[in-house]
């Protein structure tokens, strides 16, 4: 089922599976999301929940006790209940149950909230940790991908990722073949500067990935008409940037995260994972990203 949000500016469209956001159109009927064309990536904007990206073997070991658990999680695979609904906002919820404890041993209840403000879309995600007594280990991420170019007369390079902040960054490097992050070997895509120019080359390894940033905010835009997103991101500790490898795709991905695909250094538990977050007993934490049209 499919749920439609609208105001005067905007119009955003989230399908109850997977609670994922399928469209994001301004007052004109620009179309600023990526339409899953399979023959690119069959997805718009998963969500990310309780992993993000792979871990080794799809195996990881919680509380000492081996588990399947798929890339990017489970969430974005499952039907989310509409808890509440009106025009410019929708609220979608998982529970834990049977199946998601074949993957992941907690109770929680993952709740994300869609409202629309003017020509801004807000995403928050609620994660409650719904044990009386065991701590609760969980990754998360957006995956929203948008249209690059924006506009026909427009090309994919002629857009820059601007961060809000100074930034100098060392980014791990994706090893593809045997699908980690690694650790000892890192490339400066930000050198004292604020602005990445977007080339598909940048993404010859896959996606690209910055830790402990201390921007909060991006704008993805053209340099010939200023047009394109920005993306605020609360209670996020990385943001990659992700198109698929060597297919030229007119879209790219913005990517806040709470954890990663498996790095390197580490090991198999899943507690020990870079980003991931903890919830103490009958707590909840919160995540947002802001998506506005340029």
């Amino acid at each position: 089922m499919q749920v439609t949000l609208r105001n005067t500016s905007a119009v955003a469209v989230i399908d109850t599976f997977g609670a994922e956001l399928k469209s994001f159109k301004d007052g004109f009927a620009t179309e600023y999301m990526w339409q899953a064309n399979p023959e690119f990536w069959g997805k718009t904007s998963p969500v990310l929940f309780p992993s993000v990206g792979n871990v080794r073997n799809n195996k990881c070991l919680i509380g000492g006790k081996e588990y399947t658990m798929p890339k990017h999680g489970f969430a974005r695979d499952m039907e989310f209940k509409v808890c509440y609904q009106s025009d410019e906002k929708a609220i979608f919820s998982l529970m834990s149950n049977e199946e998601t404890k074949k993957f992941y041993p907690f109770d929680f209840n993952f709740q994300i909230t869609y409202e629309l403000d003017g020509c801004t879309l807000i995403i928050k995600y609620d994660v409650f940790n719904m044990s009386d007594d065991k701590d609760m280990p969980y990754c998360i991420g957006g995956h929203p991908a948008f249209n690059i170019p924006l506009t026909e007369e427009d090309k994919f390079e002629n857009y820059n990722i601007c961060f809000d902040q100074v930034e100098c960054i060392d980014s791990p490097v994706f090893n593809s073949e045997d699908m980690y992050w690694s650790n000892e070997n890192r490339v400066r895509l930000l050198d004292n500067t604020d602005k990445l120019k977007l080339s598909y080359d940048l993404f010859k390894d896959d996606a690209i990935l910055f830790e402990n940033t201390k921007s909060t905010t991006v704008n993805v835009c053209s340099i010939l008409t200023g047009r394109g997103v920005r993306v605020k991101y609360e209670g996020f500790n990385m943001i990659a940037f992700w198109t698929p490898l060597g297919k030229n795709a007119p879209f790219m991905c913005v990517e806040p995260w709470c954890g990663s695909a498996i790095f390197s250094d580490e090991d198999d538990n899943f507690e020990n994972k870079r980003g991931t977050q903890f919830l103490k007993p009958n707590e909840k934490n919160t995540h947002k990203i802001s998506i506005t049209m340029l």
